[in-house]
């Protein structure tokens, strides 16, 4: 690293993958007992405790740990969120904004409305009121929630799933900066919901490959599903006897016939369902 540390941190790869454990596991624990609403003041806030302070300590460290690995910052001893997040490379912190709003265009519900606009009013919320620089207390309200009165003026509004969106997003970005592999732009929430939907093609096109008549259809552009919020569609060009998957807008420029298959599929079996797991490893370039 090109600047000393005075903190002995752990190899970057066993950074990387005890987050993504410590991740996974509270994911698996929320979805499997999430928190529900309750008529008494502060029940809500209880129940979900224990998932906003792991959550507040996993997007620290996974901020700290994009400092430590790019290795021109020394990482500091504070705990504000909102600071760490300066600290980041630029391109660091556009593909966390994108990891977020991506997510907040896509998830729908209760969740897509959350109030914060961008991540960095989201970090800045998070972090309370400060009584000096990289001291909030935000964390400290949450974490002594419990049998303490809080320190800042309004209680730190969180959603544990956008918590959990920007710890997965920081491990991407550190699983390329590692290994130079797996984009992390192509891992946002749309990406993830677009590989659900390719496996179910891939069981349908099996099906019409083995059709008749179907080396005539000739080269072709088809459409599969869209738009989502940027325009962009799931698309298949047919060309020389061959075929490949995009996920994008359709191409001004495209001399080739388009053929609109949506409706098709959505009366199919293999029509498109949510996304189920969202750590895959392989998806379009």
């Amino acid at each position: 690293m090109a600047v000393n540390q005075t903190i002995d941190f752990k190899d970057p790869l066993w950074i990387l993958k005890w987050l993504d454990t410590a991740l996974n596991k509270e994911k698996e624990k929320y979805s499997k007992c999430p928190v529900t609403p309750d008529c008494v003041p502060g029940h809500h806030e209880a129940e979900g405790w224990g998932y906003v302070v792991a959550g507040y300590f996993l997007v620290e460290q996974s901020f700290k740990a994009l400092i430590f690995v790019r290795g021109n910052k020394e990482v500091p001893k504070i705990h504000s969120l909102s600071e760490l997040f300066d600290l980041l490379d630029h391109s660091d912190k556009d593909t966390l904004r994108e990891y977020y709003d991506d997510f907040k265009a896509t998830i729908g519900g209760k969740i897509g409305v959350f109030p914060f606009v961008s991540l960095d009013d989201f970090l800045l919320n998070l972090d309370g009121n400060k009584d000096a620089p990289g001291k909030s207390f935000g964390p400290l309200d949450w974490r002594y929630y419990l049998m303490e009165e809080s320190h800042s003026i309004r209680m730190p509004i969180v959603s544990v799933d956008y918590l959990h969106e920007v710890v997965y997003g920081s491990c991407r970005i550190l699983e390329f900066a590692i290994n130079r592999r797996f984009k992390p732009d192509c891992y946002t929430r749309s990406w993830r919901m677009r590989w659900q939907r390719k496996r179910k093609y891939q069981e349908w096109l099996t099906v019409r490959m083995n059709t008749e008549g179907w080396e005539s259809l000739g080269d072709r552009l088809e459409i599969l599903w869209g738009p989502d919020y940027l325009d962009r569609y799931d698309l298949y060009i047919f060309k020389d006897q061959g075929g490949k998957q995009y996920f994008s807008k359709i191409p001004e420029n495209s001399t080739l016939p388009i053929i609109d298959k949506r409706a098709e599929l959505a009366g199919s079996a293999a029509a498109p369902e949510g996304p189920r797991a969202e750590h895959g490893r392989t998806g379009d370039q």
